[in-house]
């Protein structure tokens, strides 16, 4: 169909039915501004997202000298609203739509069949496709599909003139704090002439980075650049460099912002533009996944442990498989069981170094283990009913309870969100006269009230987010304070205090 559709151009039409808005927005909260990334989220796991931007000077006319004459389109306010799902822990499908909001420019007066620029308009429908062909937690490769559809007016340049296809190959790496990707495909779309100006099949390329602070912010950075394979006009050459910053609110929501500015005199690459945009996402909560338990199919008479006895007679079936000295509670050796699984946060992505406390109920031995790169670990055990009890860094502690058949297998994923961040109050608290005085400190504030109370030596210590705060410092015999104090995360604010006796 796609093909068929552009097909049909045999030669360049002149209208301003053309499309000019080169930035696309990834169309999940992992990709970097416009590059995608090539990890998929896992099975129904969605992401959605509202963005905001400005472009100054999407449109120029240019002279043959490639001196500016005019601006078609001079500003652009529009909104693109995106969303897309995981399916099976392969693949994902998204979509977009753009409006243009508000947008100014030349009446058309430049060419005899273009009418005056609409103020605003419906944009293209973009449908996306993802299909993951290899990768682990440290590198992913994927293949992209992206269609757009013409969906309002063909007037003012808010739409393509057709049907376009773009096929792209997508790869991904992290490592610690940093991560990247880049985006490589090529645009089949109809052959336009608008304005003197010629719109055509074109490659692309987007690459990105990343790197994460504090472990909710992140900074980027992108350069995109467009270009005609053959006979390329310096004015079909497009080429844009943005930056910003996100930051997650809480495991479902994000803000982002970032700015950018055109390197090319390419259609559709403003002078500079601003973005501002939302995205929201599903919380996995911080429980147990699906237990998988294996039990044998009962085949006739079995004899485990080749002693000439049936199992079904044998007080001791499993005699010979004593790998790691498991006994019942009949004093039988037992053959181990084993449990593998995997630690995750909520979208799916494997937690490294994360410590995984395995009790056995029955016995009450305790195995301490540490998840992979990939978040995964495995386990012997005897059997029967297990806990496991995770932690890591940054994370809020989880448990799962977990049942396996002796001498068989099970597995068991947990998933960890996020800790809330705090900041820290201390200080002393002591008389006129030098004396630690052990008072009483309530804060109040954004949280419920606090109280603690001074050690021998005067001094204290409250935990609090960030906010604002009033803090009450009282003694028996003293006068009473109150101070005003500000918390920042991770940052440590000292209120010492000296208390005047009453009389």
């Amino acid at each position: 169909m796609v093909v068929a559709v552009l097909a049909t151009s045999a030669r360049a039409q002149v209208s301003d039915e053309l499309g000019i808005e080169r930035f696309r927005v990834a169309t999940d909260r992992n990709g970097i501004a416009d590059v995608e990334w090539a990890d998929v989220p896992a099975h129904l796991h969605w992401d959605a997202g509202l963005l905001v931007g400005f472009a100054h000077a999407p449109l120029v006319i240019y002279d043959r000298q490639m001196d500016e004459v005019d601006a078609l389109v001079e500003r652009r306010l529009s909104t693109t609203l995106v969303g897309a799902v995981g399916l099976f822990d392969r693949v994902q499908v998204g979509a977009s739509a753009d409006i243009v909001g508000y947008q100014s420019g030349l009446d058309g007066s430049t060419s005899p069949t273009m009418k005056s620029l609409p103020a605003g308009g419906l944009g293209d429908l973009r449908l996306v496709g993802k299909g993951k062909l290899a990768g682990d937690a440290r590198y992913q490769v994927a293949l992209l599909a992206t269609l757009t559809v013409p969906a309002g007016s063909g007037r003012g340049f808010l739409r393509e003139a057709g049907v376009t296809f773009a096929p792209a190959l997508a790869v991904s790496v992290r490592g610690g704090a940093l991560r990247g990707g880049i985006n490589v495909g090529y645009l089949l779309r109809k052959n336009t002439d608008t304005a003197g100006l010629h719109s055509d099949d074109e490659g692309f390329v987007r690459a990105g980075a990343a790197a994460q602070l504090a472990g909710v912010n992140e900074v980027f950075a992108t350069l995109s650049a467009a270009s005609p394979l053959t006979g390329a006009d310096k004015n079909q050459v497009a080429v844009e460099l943005l930056a910003g910053a996100s930051r997650t609110l809480t495991p479902t929501v994000g803000v982002f912002v970032g700015g950018g500015v055109g390197l090319d005199n390419g259609f559709g690459t403003p002078d500079w533009r601003a973005l501002v945009g939302v995205r929201f996402g599903k919380e996995t909560p911080a429980t147990s996944g699906p237990i998988v338990i294996v039990k044998p199919t009962p085949t006739g008479p079995r004899d485990t442990d080749g002693d000439g006895v049936d199992d079904a007679d044998d007080k001791c079936p499993n005699e010979k498989e004593t790998p790691n000295g498991f006994r019942d509670a009949d004093g039988c050796a037992e053959a181990p069981a084993s449990l593998t699984g995997r630690v995750v946060d909520p979208n799916g992505r494997g937690i490294a170094g994360a410590t995984v406390v395995v009790t056995q109920t029955e016995t009450g031995k305790v195995d301490t283990v540490t998840t992979d790169d990939d978040g995964r670990f495995s386990n012997p055990l005897l059997g029967g009913q297990i806990t496991l009890t995770v932690s890591a860094p940054e994370y809020q502690e989880g448990t799962a309870q977990v049942t396996v058949e002796p001498g068989q297998a099970g597995t068991s994923s947990v998933t960890l969100v996020r800790r809330v961040r705090q900041g820290q109050l201390r200080g002393q608290v002591l008389s006129f006269d030098g004396k630690p005085l052990a008072a009483k400190v309530t804060v109040t504030g954004s949280a419920s009230p606090i109280t603690v109370t001074a050690d021998a030596e005067g001094n204290y210590t409250v935990e609090l987010p960030q906010g604002a705060f009033t803090v009450e410092i009282s003694a028996d015999g003293y006068k009473t304070q109150k101070r005003n104090v500000n918390v920042k995360l991770d940052g440590v604010t000292v209120l010492n205090v000296d208390l005047r006796g009453e009389k």
